[in-house]
């Protein structure tokens, strides 16, 4: 004699602990990581994120690009490359659980400038208080850097990728970098036919040079950081 069949009810309760036993950490993996794509002062990059908990997102990122800029610095023209390149690991905590976040991570600072100098029309390059031909010095080149390899970011945003309702999202960022102090250095060999009092004078209008040039970019010892994104939750 063949058995009864379980009652609805008990049919549908086993059914949606099955379901539910099979749901619920596919749910939880597919937020557990994300990516995004963003862009900003830092150039153009993006971040591996990976939840910690409710509250805790860490991120790991880069963000770099290169191209050559033209720029004249007392009378000398000059023609560089810069190159950016920032390495960071940020840890964003989601305040009172929604998209508002406060950030502190460490980036690396691996950007720099290096330029040449080109003489002005009548061949001449104004060096510190100076003037000298091209046939004083041989060339002049310099390199623009961040003080600190690795600096210290604090900052907030908006947006949390891993809590948002659908697969994509936007996100955004507002902070600073403590840089430290730029460090810049430039050369300019003597010419083989300069005098002993040129290449002396050269020096020290090369030093005074060198320090104007650090005075002009202070203000990149605090460097602002701006990112506007778009994220992917798995």
């Amino acid at each position: 004699m063949s058995r009864p069949p379980p009652p609805l009810h008990l049919t549908l309760t086993a059914l949606c602990l099955i379901l539910s036993a099979y749901g619920a950490p596919a749910r939880a993996a597919d937020s557990r990581m994300g990516l995004d794509l963003k862009l900003g002062t830092l150039a153009l990059g993006g971040d591996v994120v990976v939840k910690v908990n409710e509250a805790v997102n860490v991120r790991l990122g880069y963000t770099g690009f290169s191209r050559r800029v033209d720029f004249t610095e007392n009378s000398v023209n000059y023609r560089g490359d810069a190159r950016l390149s920032s390495p960071s690991l940020m840890v964003d905590w989601a305040l009172l659980g929604g998209d508002f976040r406060v950030t502190a991570g460490a980036i690396a600072m691996k950007s720099h400038v290096d330029a040449i100098g080109h003489p002005s029309s009548v061949q001449t390059y104004t060096i510190g208080n100076s003037v000298y031909s091209t046939n004083d010095i041989s060339s002049l080149t310099g390199r623009a850097e961040f003080g600190n390899s690795v600096a210290p970011y604090l900052g907030f945003g908006w947006g949390n990728l891993l809590k948002s309702k659908g697969h994509w999202s936007w996100v955004a960022d507002l902070g600073v970098v403590y840089a430290g102090s730029p460090s810049v250095t430039l050369s300019a060999p003597c010419a083989p036919d300069a005098s002993v009092q040129t290449c002396s004078a050269l020096q020290a209008d090369l030093a005074l040079e060198r320090e104007n040039t650090v005075k002009d970019i202070m203000r990149l010892k605090w460097y602002p950081v701006a990112n506007l994104g778009v994220g992917y939750r798995f």
